[in-house]
């Protein structure tokens, strides 16, 4: 199916999409100040179809990239593509500092990446579950 991507910087708990059963949860960090340094990069989440980040960095951005066969990665961030009755087209899914984005569709593994050179420790939180 179609993917469907949403940014928000509202609470993970009010969000409208927060998948209602969360199956899989965790966070990860670490200090860098190189550009495209992997954040997270998830297990296999097959069994899944949302997903959520929440990017608690101070500056920078991140990047998600997705995999279908849990090896090879797309080479730019993820490109998904929008029906609904606000959005049409195709939107690359970058969360800014502070907010969170959901990413909906079926995928092997998840991959994200700090976008940014600012020295600063990334953080983010993830969140995999069934909608």
């Amino acid at each position: 199916g179609n993917a469907h991507v949403k940014t928000s910087s509202d609470s993970v708990w009010s969000y409208g999409t927060f998948p209602q059963y969360v199956n899989l949860k965790g966070s990860s960090s670490g200090a860098t100040t190189t550009d495209n340094t992997v954040i997270y990069t998830s297990g296999d989440i097959s069994a899944y179809n949302i997903h959520n980040f929440v990017n608690t960095s101070a500056t920078d951005p991140m990047d998600v990239y997705v995999s279908d066969d849990g090896t090879n990665y797309l080479l730019t961030p993820s490109a998904v593509r929008l029906h609904d009755a606000t959005a049409t087209g195709t939107f690359v899914l970058t969360i800014p500092a502070g907010d969170m984005g959901t990413l909906e569709g079926k995928f092997t593994r998840i991959r994200v990446l700090k976008d940014g050179a600012t020295a600063e420790t990334p953080a983010l939180r993830y969140f995999h579950g069934v909608k």
